[in-house]
């Protein structure tokens, strides 16, 4: 059996690793518990929640000609449930999961995420080892999951932040596409202090977007720039309006604010999948 600090290194979709002679190395996770669970919680979660993914063809069209890194919000710890779902059954995500998901935790437990496809990542500090592991994942062209906000919105003691971290792995990974994806109505299936719901939830992706489209801003700006952009182009899809109507400072209130800059806030970006497929032939 593999063991978790193996897999967390494996492809689980996408292109085998290669050595430093580059011959390919033809080892990866095996599928089976992934399809498993993929079964299992899709058939429970239809049920429940009629859950709806729209626009799935910005991640799946891409599929064996490049890696791409979805971002979320996240309200909820369900959350990480759907993104698991959110481009199967033609894509298998990998997803940047709390590093305390793993510590401590049982030899089954950290199989299960691992299998799952699950990697940790410190909060705390900049876990250059995760960052380089998401960028190899890429590289491989596989899809990378992760919720920026770094904590669940909605908890009281929550100190939201807009991470830019995302960015830097897309970057390294040979400047992939970012992709948003907004979760709707996933907060409210299970709010402190109330019982359980089941609201018909969706999951929508938007257009893809490019570090590389923000080469014109100062070069020391850019990267929070970019982050900026992608997360208010997740907040105008959850809320389905135009994105220069997300209050982003209300949002995230502790970090820098770019709505009264007009080259930043009125910034737009637009690629198709048909686009990026033809420059993969390039």
């Amino acid at each position: 059996m593999l063991r978790t600090e193996e897999m967390f290194d494996l492809p689980l979709d996408g292109e085998f690793n290669t050595d430093k002679e580059g011959n390919v190395i033809k080892r990866r996770i095996t599928k089976w518990f992934s399809w498993l669970a993929f079964i299992i919680c899709g058939f429970v979660f239809k049920i429940a929640f009629r859950y709806k993914i729209i626009n799935k063809h910005y991640v799946t069209d891409l599929k064996d000609k490049t890696g791409c890194i979805i971002v979320g919000n996240h309200e909820s710890y369900l959350d990480a449930v759907f993104m698991f779902l959110c481009a199967r059954p033609q894509r298998c995500p990998r997803i940047v999961a709390r590093e305390n998901l793993f510590v401590g935790k049982s030899a089954i437990v950290r199989q299960i995420l691992s299998r799952a496809g699950a990697f940790p990542i410190s909060r705390d500090s900049a876990d250059r080892t995760a960052l380089k592991r998401a960028a190899k994942m890429l590289k491989r062209k596989e899809v990378v999951c992760i919720m920026p906000e770094g904590t669940r919105r909605g908890r009281g003691t929550a100190d939201l932040s807009l991470h830019s971290g995302f960015v830097f792995i897309a970057k390294m990974g040979g400047d992939v596409p970012i992709i948003p994806c907004a979760f709707r109505n996933v907060g409210n299936i299970k709010r402190k202090g109330e019982r359980l719901r089941f609201p018909k939830v969706e999951l929508e992706f938007g257009e893809p977007i490019y570090f590389s489209d923000f080469s014109d801003f100062d070069k020391k700006d850019r990267m929070e720039i970019c982050s900026w952009y992608v997360m208010r182009e997740v907040f105008a899809i959850k809320n389905k309006c135009k994105p220069q109507e997300v209050d982003m400072k209300a949002l995230f209130p502790n970090d820098t604010d770019y709505s009264d800059v007009p080259e930043v806030a009125n910034f737009e970006v637009h690629h198709t999948t048909q686009e990026i497929l033809d420059a993969c032939k390039s």
